[in-house]
């Protein structure tokens, strides 16, 4: 299978090339300078070689072109004249590949950039086969995907992220959880995220001196304006997968991470941890058959105080001594406010 995301886009350019009435037996030099000139980049002999192994024998790819060369012409062409990897038939594995991704796609109708993908799904299937097919609405009868159908504010997505690419300042007013009035906002948008079925936008904003990153939950938000009028330079510091690397949720906190360390005494609990880890640093230092000890390099959010009661009690936090009193205490809170009601 290709290995980068130019691959394709190279293979759809030679087969243009070795199917064109024009200009028949393409040499080495024609396919490599029609190749720079519509990707802008500096393809090699070697890789377009590569190229034509790939479409002549991988089996990831199923293409088996009978691309040859002409001695006698000094270029490259198809044996069967016919042939085009765009005249490809699709298999059955291929048509229900397309079913299941036109099916998870159909679960995301109400976030308009995603179902801009779902109507080409649709139209792909309806090109292949006349007709829709019928399998998808069966299969919504077998896979049940979970819904959130109250969530609001994912026709914000689309303009927001039009604000990121082309580095547009937005402004928009907020009302938090806990506030009673809304405030005015002004910001650099540098980031869509989802958590849990919520989407917020992440970007920086001036306090005082200094600058904040802050996310946004986008159903709190009303009154968006993208000002196309005032861009803003894209911080050089800020890269998304380094920004949450050790965040756990959507809030990443000032300093440094911290060790988390955890001891799981239940047996299915440490087996389903092992195979869905709190967070992606996590890694397990002590086993026996009595407990398991983990470690994890995060920021101790909320949602991990969240998450560690989730277990409660076949979880104990060894460290740090911050995270177990606050997870203590909530547990203690719970506990006297059940028997205030009895």
């Amino acid at each position: 299978m290709p290995k980068n995301k130019h691959a394709l886009i190279r293979y759809k350019i030679i087969d243009k090339m070795l199917t064109s009435t024009s200009r028949r037996y393409p040499s080495k030099e024609d396919i490599l300078d029609k190749l720079r000139r519509e990707l802008k980049d500096s393809i090699s002999g070697r890789t377009l070689e590569n190229d034509f192994d790939a479409m002549k024998t991988d089996g990831g790819l199923g293409f088996y072109a009978p691309i040859r060369y002409s001695r006698k012409y000094g270029g490259y062409y198809y044996e069967d004249s016919q042939y085009s990897i765009a005249k490809l038939p699709i298999s059955g594995d291929d048509r229900d590949a397309l079913d299941m991704a036109a099916l998870i796609l159909k679960q995301y109708d109400s976030l308009p950039i995603l179902k801009e993908f779902a109507n080409v799904v649709t139209k792909l299937q309806t090109v292949l086969d006349g007709v829709v097919s019928n399998s998808i609405e069966a299969r919504r009868q077998m896979i049940q995907f979970e819904e959130s159908p109250n969530y609001k504010g994912l026709d914000l997505i689309q303009p927001l992220l039009r604000a990121v690419e082309q580095q547009y300042r937005i402004d928009f007013n907020y009302q938090g959880f806990l506030s009673t009035e809304k405030r005015h906002e002004d910001f650099e948008p540098l980031l869509l995220k989802e958590w849990r079925q919520m989407w917020y936008v992440i970007g920086r904003y001036k306090n005082g001196a200094s600058t904040k990153s802050y996310p946004f939950a986008l159903d709190r938000i009303t009154n968006l304006e993208v000002k196309e009028s005032e861009g803003f330079t894209f911080p050089y510091d800020f890269n998304a997968r380094d920004h949450y690397a050790h965040a756990y949720g959507i809030y990443r906190m000032d300093g440094k991470p911290e060790r988390v360390k955890l001891r799981v005494y239940s047996k299915r609990i440490r087996g389903y941890m092992r195979n869905n880890p709190f967070h992606a640093s996590q890694k397990i230092t002590k086993e026996s058959e009595g407990f398991m000890d983990i470690e994890l390099r995060v920021f101790p959010t909320p949602d991990l105080e969240g998450d560690i009661l989730r277990f409660c009690p076949e979880i104990q936090v060894i460290s740090p001594k911050t995270l177990r009193d606050n997870i203590a205490k909530r547990i203690q809170d719970g506990l006297r406010r059940m028997s205030d009601n009895q």
